[in-house]
C-alpha cells in the first residue's frame, strides 16, 4: 500500500492569489453611511469616506463648491456662509443662529416654534424674524426663477437621512464606497489606469436573506479566481460568497469548512477557498 494518501479534496489548477484579497476579504461590508455633503457643481450629495478628495477629484481646477448639511432640531440645515457665492439668491430666507453659526433650514420645520410671532411666510409657518420664507424650498416653491434653481431643487429634494449601503470595492484605493456616493470612481480618482473591461471595480450584492455576495466572473476578479467556488442563482444572476456561507444543501459533499455543498465544488465561499487553497 502507498504510504502517501490522496488529497480530501482535488487541487485545482494553479492561479496567483490577487494582491487585494486580503483586504478585501477582512472588509465590513456591514456599515452603512449618510450623504451629508453636498456638491453644487455636480448637484450630488455624497459622504467623505465614500469619496475622499471629491472636489480635486471629480472636478479638478475648478473652485470647490461643497457644503455640509447638518441637523438642527431635527431639522437640516446648511451654513448661510457656506452656500453664499453659489450662484443661488437665498435673499428672504430665515436665518438662525447655530452655536453662533447663522443656518438655513432645507425644508419646512418638522417640529414649529413655540412662540406667538405673526403667520408671516409665504407657506404659513411662524418665523423667528421678519423674514419672508421659513427654508429653502420654501423660497423655491415661491420664486420660479433665478440661476441654480435645478441644482437648489436637487439639494432640496434630497434625502439626508439616508443609509446608503457600499455596493463597490476598488481594488487599487482597498475601499468599499457607495456608487450613488462616488460615481465615476475610475474615471476621476485613477484617470491614468485604462479600465475598459472594469476590471479594479468588484460589484457588490446582497442576499435578501444570507448576507453578502459577490457577482462572479466579470471585472476585477478573473474567471480562474472562482474556480471550484460553489456557485447561486439568484433570480438568474450567478454570484457567490465572499465569506463562509451555508448554502442549505441536505445532500452534497462537505467544503474544507464544514459546509454541505454541492458536487462538483470544493469550496463554499471565496474566503473558504482563500483559507484552503491559498494559504
Amino acid at each position: 500500500m502507498d504510504d502517501e494518501q490522496a488529497p480530501a479534496y482535488p487541487l485545482p489548477p494553479s492561479a496567483p492569489r490577487p494582491t487585494f484579497l486580503h483586504s478585501f476579504l477582512a472588509h465590513d461590508f456591514s456599515g452603512t453611511c449618510c450623504p451629508v455633503i453636498f456638491c453644487f457643481l455636480c448637484a450630488r450629495s455624497f459622504c467623505r469616506s465614500c469619496c475622499q478628495g471629491h472636489s480635486s477629484k471629480h472636478h479638478p481646477g475648478r473652485r470647490p463648491s461643497i457644503v455640509e448639511v447638518t441637523q438642527f432640531r431635527r431639522d437640516w440645515v446648511v451654513s448661510a456662509e457656506d452656500v453664499d457665492g453659489v450662484g443661488y439668491n437665498w435673499n428672504g430666507i430665515q436665518r438662525v443662529k447655530n452655536h453662533g453659526k447663522k443656518v438655513l433650514y432645507i425644508r419646512r420645520l418638522l417640529v414649529k416654534p413655540q412662540h406667538n410671532m405673526p403667520l408671516t411666510c409665504k407657506c404659513g409657518d411662524r418665523m423667528q424674524c421678519r423674514a419672508s420664507f421659513c427654508c429653502i424650498g420654501c423660497r423655491l416653491n415661491n420664486v420660479l426663477s433665478g440661476q441654480r434653481r435645478d441644482v437648489v431643487a436637487v439639494l432640496v429634494a434630497t434625502n439626508f437621512s439616508e443609509a446608503r449601503l457600499a455596493n463597490q470595492f476598488c481594488t487599487i484605493c482597498r475601499k468599499s464606497f457607495s456608487s450613488s456616493c462616488c460615481t465615476d470612481h475610475m474615471g476621476c480618482h485613477h484617470p491614468g489606469i485604462e479600465d475598459e473591461n472594469n476590471e479594479h471595480v468588484i460589484g457588490i450584492e446582497r442576499h435578501p436573506v444570507n448576507g453578502y455576495i459577490l457577482t462572479p466572473r466579470h471585472g476585477a476578479l478573473a474567471d480562474v479566481i472562482f474556480d471550484h467556488i460553489q456557485t447561486l442563482d439568484l433570480e438568474g444572476q450567478l454570484l457567490i460568497a465572499i465569506h463562509r456561507y451555508s448554502h442549505g444543501i441536505i445532500q452534497g459533499t462537505m467544503c474544507p469548512c464544514s459546509r454541505i455543498i454541492a458536487l462538483g465544488f470544493l469550496y463554499c465561499s471565496l474566503e473558504c477557498k482563500d483559507n484552503h487553497f491559498w494559504n
